[in-house]
C-alpha cells in the first residue's frame, strides 16, 4: 500500500474507490500492523485525556460514516461491502479511542531514596516499592494476556489470583523473569545483584537465554545471582529476613558488612566509606528500624558495635575497638 494514499485517507481526501482499497488493506496483517504502529506513535508523542481519546473517536467515525453514505449509489453488492466496512471502521474507532488507549498505556511509578510506596494494579496485586526503585507496568490487561510489570530496585509483590488463572510474569535487568499465578515474593534487582525470594505460593524462573529449563521455587527459597550468572540455582532461606523493609525495619541474619553497605548506598542513596578492609568480611545479625536514616544507622552502631559518622550523604564506619 503507498503511503501517500494512506495519508490521503487519513486526511479525508480520498476518492471512495480509494477509500476502498485502504480499507480493505486495513484488514491485512500489514494493515493491521500499520494501525498499531501508528497509534503507538501517536501515543508516544501525545498523552491523551480519556475525553480527548472520545471526541477523537468521534470524529473519525463522523468522517467514516460520510464516506459510506456516498457510497449509497452503488450496487447492492457494494452496499453489503461498505456495511461489512462501517464495521471494520467501528471497531478501528474503538481501538482508536479510549478503549484501546487504556490497555496500551504504559504507566511508571519511581522511589526516591528511602522512600516507600504501595502500588495498587487493576487486578488488585498489590506492589510495595523500596527505595530508589522503578516500577513499569500497563494500566489494564486483557483477560487472554499475561499480567506483565517491569521492575528495577526492590520490591514486595502481593499477586491477586484471577478467575481465568491469568500468570503474572515480572521482568528483572538481568534477563530473569519471575512468573505466578498467585503468591508473595520479595524481588531485588539492583547493579551489582539480583535476587528472589519466595514467601508463599509458588513461582517459575526463567533465563532468556535458557528458557527452556525454568526453575520452579517452593516457599523459603532464595535465588541470588551477579550480573554476569545465567545458572539458575536456589537455597532455603527464612524469607521474612529478606522481606522485613516492607514493615518499616531491617533484618540480617549473618549478612556481611560488605552487603550491608552496599544496601545503604542503593536503597538510601549514602555514599558508604570503609577503611579497614577486614570489617566487609565481617557478618552481623539482628533487627534496626529505617523510619529515618539517622535513627538506622544509630542503631546499626549500637548493634553491631560499630563507629558511625555521617556527613550529609557520606557514611564512614570504622571499628569501636
Amino acid at each position: 500500500m503507498q503511503s501517500e494514499l494512506v495519508e490521503k485517507y487519513f486526511n479525508n481526501q480520498c476518492s471512495v474507490e480509494e477509500a476502498e482499497l485502504v480499507l480493505k488493506w486495513f484488514d491485512t496483517d500489514e494493515g493491521q500492523q500499520y494501525l498499531k504502529q501508528r497509534l503507538d506513535d501517536d501515543l508516544a508523542h501525545r498523552e491523551l485525556s480519556e475525553s480527548e481519546a472520545a471526541f477523537d473517536s468521534e470524529a473519525l467515525l463522523a468522517r467514516l460514516q460520510q464516506k459510506i453514505n456516498r457510497r449509497t449509489a452503488f450496487s447492492n453488492a457494494h452496499s453489503v461491502y461498505w456495511t461489512w466496512a462501517r464495521w471494520v471502521a467501528a471497531a478501528m474507532v474503538v481501538v482508536a479511542g479510549g478503549y484501546w488507549y487504556q490497555f496500551m498505556k504504559e504507566e511508571i511509578v519511581q522511589t526516591a531514596y528511602g522512600e516507600r510506596r504501595t502500588v495498587k494494579l487493576a487486578d488488585s496485586t498489590l506492589i510495595i516499592l523500596n527505595g530508589n526503585s522503578k516500577l513499569r507496568f500497563k494500566k489494564q490487561w486483557h483477560s487472554f494476556q499475561k499480567r506483565e510489570v517491569w521492575i528495577e530496585g526492590e520490591a514486595f509483590f502481593q499477586v491477586a489470583h484471577t478467575p481465568n488463572h491469568q500468570h503474572f510474569l515480572v521482568h528483572l535487568p538481568n534477563k530473569v523473569n519471575v512468573e505466578v499465578l498467585g503468591t508473595e515474593f520479595d524481588v531485588y534487582a539492583r547493579k551489582t545483584k539480583t535476587r528472589v525470594v519466595l514467601n508463599t505460593g509458588k513461582i517459575q524462573l526463567t533465563h532468556s537465554e535458557q528458557d527452556h529449563n525454568p526453575l520452579v521455587m517452593k516457599p523459603g527459597d532464595l535465588y541470588e545471582s551477579n550480573a554476569y550468572d545465567t545458572k539458575l540455582v536456589t537455597r532455603r532461606v527464612n524469607s521474612e529476613v529478606y522481606s522485613s523493609w516492607r514493615n518499616a525495619r531491617l533484618t540480617f541474619d549473618k549478612m556481611s558488612l560488605a552487603d550491608i553497605a552496599q544496601q545503604l548506598e542503593d536503597t538510601y542513596g549514602l555514599e558508604v566509606v570503609i577503611e579497614d578492609k577486614t570489617l566487609l568480611r565481617q557478618e552481623f545479625s539482628g533487627t534496626i528500624p529505617t523510619q529515618n536514616i539517622d535513627i538506622l544507622l544509630e542503631a546499626l552502631g549500637r548493634l553491631f558495635d560499630l563507629k558511625i559518622i555521617k556527613n550529609q550523604d557520606k557514611v564512614i564506619i570504622q571499628s569501636n575497638q
